[in-house]
């Protein structure tokens, strides 16, 4: 287990912060954009207001902005988060029915809290849904690689 994580932790975290910084980078072009304060800075108009200048504008909203403009940034945000998560989760539960029951748990609650944003943020539907059909496919692929490995264990 720990060759594993040795190999599999660096190179989630690498895409976490390559992603994060990217995703961050490509939010910023809201400051320019004026026109879309009003409907990509939703925390900074929720704590400040309505935005009058660009040193209303929280960091968050760079986050909002990238995945409604900038979808390829925030997507690997995503699934380097899921992948570090599962890392995680391999790693730190060791009997097999368990590690199978958080996958399902785990890839469920993904999908709900996608589903949430998805209905409160219009304008970035086809990356919500994106990132549905992603949680979807990775569920059927852990469906069908356990039931694979517990088939062999019993046969």
């Amino acid at each position: 287990m720990r060759k594993q994580l040795s190999l599999h932790l660096p190179i989630a975290l690498f895409f976490l912060i390559f992603s994060l910084f990217g995703t961050w980078y490509e939010g910023s072009n809201i400051l320019e954009n004026s026109f879309e304060w009003g409907d990509s800075a939703p925390f900074s108009t929720l704590f400040h207001g309505p935005l009058t200048s660009e040193a209303d504008i929280m960091q968050v909203d760079f986050f909002v902005y990238a995945s409604k403009f900038y979808p390829f940034f925030p997507t690997v945000l995503l699934l380097s988060v899921l992948y570090l998560l599962t890392v995680l989760g391999v790693c730190t539960i060791e009997d097999r029915r368990r590690r199978i029951l958080f996958f399902r748990i785990y890839t469920v609650c993904l999908l709900v809290v996608l589903a949430a944003v998805q209905l409160q943020h219009v304008d970035t539907k086809y990356y919500y849904t994106s990132c549905l059909f992603i949680g979807i496919g990775v569920n059927c692929l852990l469906s069908v690689r356990n039931n694979r490995r517990l088939a062999a264990m019993k046969g």
